[in-house]
């Protein structure tokens, strides 16, 4: 006869046999998720975010509909300006070029408020002007300024959120003017030891600040008499990816090279060109860096090392602890790694990984609205992902020349002034052609998302347009 254990002994029993169960299970639970944590990358599978963890990146997109072919909203003429009749054998343009194909008159633009050159180029001493416009409902933002009556045509750039520097070379020392990008006044004009022309200086753009470099000497900042003021060492080269983001907000720090045929990379910021100095093990060094809304990403290395990307927040503080094998991607707004192992993986700015592919081996991806576009080296690599559920969808071909989204549908504009040039509008939900539009040869017209909006220049160059959704 088998006699039952007293109640105090079943409980204790069955408490040991519980926890031989349960406790083995927590422990490969925990080398699983740590290897997921650390090793992910060594596997070739794909791997999804789980959903809920994707937050659309803050993108500046069309505020109206381009899912059928927009009509004119406002307009805004030579006449609303605010600009004087010329001599009538040269009239005024939204111009900085006779050649259709040459002339590019749009500054830039800060929120809302929208920068143009305009001049009657066909003068023998063309007058030039700097204008505003108010995209939103199409109004002047304040007087035109005149700047240099001459052949030598100024050159103008955003600098910072409370400036526009214009720049114009002469026989003598280069003259600038520094004007209040709200009010419109003139702060300073006269001799600037800048250069719009000539090598002494590469003036550039980057997000809105006007910076001056110099070739394997370094970046210098511009101050409010058109002075340079600080200066950080290096080659003085900085991608076109960070000096014109699409559809992100503009960046406030920027990298370049150390010097010349260096690696190493100095991040730092353009606002006063304090050196960001991340948080890397010292026998390591910084290399190849991409900037992203709220931080940045680059390729460490140590002598002799696989390197590996790792992530950091704008003060250079480290952002999570991956630290990924390979290569950085193009892929503006999130950071995406081309593995040493095989595939790529997409980040989120914090260094969280948000989805790992095996295919392409190589890729360099567009984030518009909620769709990833992904591509690769060869044309059967492209794919694509709805990111609000990590759903793969049928590959769309983003349009030649794209350059602005309503989040649903891109924008491109491909072609050239002398032989005409195609709008095309694409549904990314489909990749449908929904309309298409042409220019004629010759034409000065040229599209700009500003802001939240479509600006077309007109065909004769007299005329700025909003593009809206019909009704």
């Amino acid at each position: 006869m088998i006699r039952s254990l007293p109640q105090p002994y079943r409980r204790i029993w069955l408490t040991i046999a519980v926890a031989l169960l349960v406790i083995p299970a927590i422990v490969a639970a925990i080398v699983i998720f740590t290897g997921h944590g650390v090793n992910w990358w060594k596997s070739n599978k794909d791997v999804s975010f789980v959903r809920g963890t994707w937050r659309t990146p803050t993108q500046t997109l069309l505020a109206s509909s381009m899912s059928v072919q927009p009509t004119v909203g406002w307009r805004f003429t030579l006449a609303d300006t605010g600009v004087p009749d010329p001599e009538p054998s040269a009239a005024y343009l939204f111009a900085n070029d006779a050649n259709p194909f040459l002339s590019d008159p749009y500054v830039g633009n800060l929120g809302d408020r929208a920068y143009f050159m305009v001049g009657n180029i066909g003068a023998p001493a063309p007058q030039w002007w700097l204008v505003a416009v108010d995209v939103n409902d199409g109004s002047r933002a304040f007087p035109p300024i005149p700047l240099v009556a001459g052949e030598s045509r100024p050159r103008c750039y955003l600098n910072g959120p409370d400036a526009v520097l214009c720049l114009a070379d002469g026989a003598g020392p280069t003259t600038a003017w520094v004007i209040d990008s709200q009010t419109g006044l003139v702060t300073y004009t006269g001799p600037t030891p800048l250069t719009v022309y000539s090598s002494k200086f590469i003036m550039k753009q980057v997000g809105i600040y006007a910076v001056a470099t110099k070739q394997d000497q370094g970046v210098y900042g511009i101050g409010p008499t058109a002075q340079t003021t600080w200066f950080v060492p290096g080659n003085g080269v900085m991608s076109d990816a960070v000096r014109n983001p699409l559809d992100f907000e503009p960046p406030t720090l920027a990298s370049q090279a150390a010097g010349r045929g260096s690696d190493r990379q100095i991040t730092f910021s353009l606002r006063d060109g304090t050196v960001i100095r991340p948080e890397i093990a010292a026998d390591k060094q910084q290399g190849y860096t991409e900037i992203y809304p709220g931080g940045f990403a680059a390729e460490v290395t140590a002598a002799r090392d696989v390197g590996e990307v790792q992530f950091f927040e704008e003060s250079g503080r480290r952002a999570g602890r991956n630290g990924v094998p390979g290569e950085l991607g193009s892929s503006p707004g999130l950071p995406l790694v081309n593995l040493t192992a095989g595939g790529w993986a997409l980040f989120n700015a914090q260094g969280q990984l948000l989805m790992q592919q095996s295919t392409p081996k190589r890729a360099h991806a567009a984030v518009i609205g909620d769709f990833l576009v992904v591509d690769g080296d060869e044309p059967t690599d492209k794919r694509q992902f709805d990111m609000t559920s990590g759903t793969e969808m049928k590959a769309c071909s983003l349009p030649k020349g794209f350059f602005a989204s309503d989040g649903r549908v891109a924008l491109g504009y491909d072609g050239y002034a002398d032989t005409g040039r195609t709008l095309t509008a694409v549904d990314l939900s489909t990749c449908d052609t929904r309309w298409t539009t042409h220019s004629p040869p010759g034409s000065f017209r040229k599209l700009w998302r500003i802001n939240t909006t479509l600006v077309q220049l007109s065909d004769d160059g007299t005329e700025l347009m909003s593009l809206v959704a019909p009704g």
